[in-house]
């Protein structure tokens, strides 16, 4: 389900959409495609959650395919801005945000 977020400490420039599903991420340079779960979009980046820290800087492949199918997968890459441990039982320990550098959608 996509819900947009806003309070009044956020003071971002374009509003974010909950997403709460699981999604697909390659570090450029490599291979191995890596299961994440996307939190939140906006027409500026993402943030998701991640088994693995990611330097910020690095560059990252992503296709976030949402369950209910309202829309095609988003595609696109983010270039990391923030990587922070967390704990939400997923046994996913890392909070990942980035900037998108490209962005498109592909069919699912």
């Amino acid at each position: 389900m996509f819900l947009a977020v806003s309070s009044k400490k956020d003071r971002r420039r374009l509003p974010r959409m909950r997403l709460g599903c699981v999604m697909e991420y390659r570090i450029e340079g490599t291979e191995e495609v890596v299961e994440g779960y996307a939190k939140t979009v906006s027409g500026g980046g993402l943030s998701f959650e991640s088994d693995r820290a990611l330097e910020p800087g690095t560059l990252v492949e992503i296709k976030v395919d949402p369950p209910l199918r309202l829309t095609n997968a988003l595609t696109g890459v983010i270039e990391v801005t923030r990587c922070e441990p967390i704990d939400t039982g997923r046994g996913m320990p890392y909070a990942v945000a980035g900037d998108f550098k490209k962005i498109g959608s592909a069919a699912g």
